[in-house]
């Protein structure tokens, strides 16, 4: 579809040129569309800005969902499920000569979308760290832990690496090692 173009175009510029500098002209001129027939589809940069973030907020929950229903050892599950729900788009952007324009935008332009896929992530960490407990008789209440205080280590704790480094890597190395930690806690 044409919002589709456009957003793909938006994302490509912002990632090229940054989010301050791109117009809605460059945004059009990428989209290989006239600018009246962009404001057809979107107000404004933030506009374009909301609707890109909700599509990779929509694939990436997916994705993270779709690793954590699959089969396996379940540190590995949440690891893939962090990697595919958080990291590996966060690092594509990331590495754009932008990408920390683009990112720290995020939080002004999308609070309310960030809410939600934060709430949908974390509940499908919650119910396959459940099913794990549950698949192994684990009585996590007997631990003093919940299925959601383990979801939130694994979130809180990718959320405060990122914020200590920039590096891509050492996200997926605390992807895999908080996806050790929660199976420990089940064992």
């Amino acid at each position: 579809s044409r919002r589709r173009t456009i957003m793909a175009a938006a994302l490509e510029t912002f990632m090229r040129y940054g989010f301050s500098r791109v117009t809605m002209d460059d945004i059009a001129r990428e989209a290989g569309i006239s600018r009246p027939a962009l404001y057809r589809d979107f107000r404004n940069k933030a506009d374009i800005y909301a609707a890109i973030a909700n599509g990779l907020f929509e694939e990436t929950a997916a994705a993270a969902e779709a690793e954590l229903s699959g089969t396996g050892p379940l540190e590995v599950r949440l690891a893939r499920a962090l990697e595919a729900g958080i990291i590996d788009k966060l690092a594509e952007i990331s590495r754009s000569p932008h990408g920390a324009e683009i990112l720290e935008r995020k939080e002004v332009l999308t609070a309310d979308l960030i809410a939600r896929w934060h709430d949908r992530i974390a509940t499908a960490l919650t119910g396959a760290i459940e099913a794990e407990a549950a698949g192994r008789n684990v009585d996590l209440a007997s631990r003093g832990l919940t299925a959601s205080a383990l979801a939130d280590v694994l979130l809180d704790g990718l959320d405060g690496v990122k914020h200590r480094s920039a590096d891509p890597a050492e996200w997926y190395t605390a992807a895999r090692h908080l996806g050790r930690i929660v199976a420990l806690a089940l064992d």
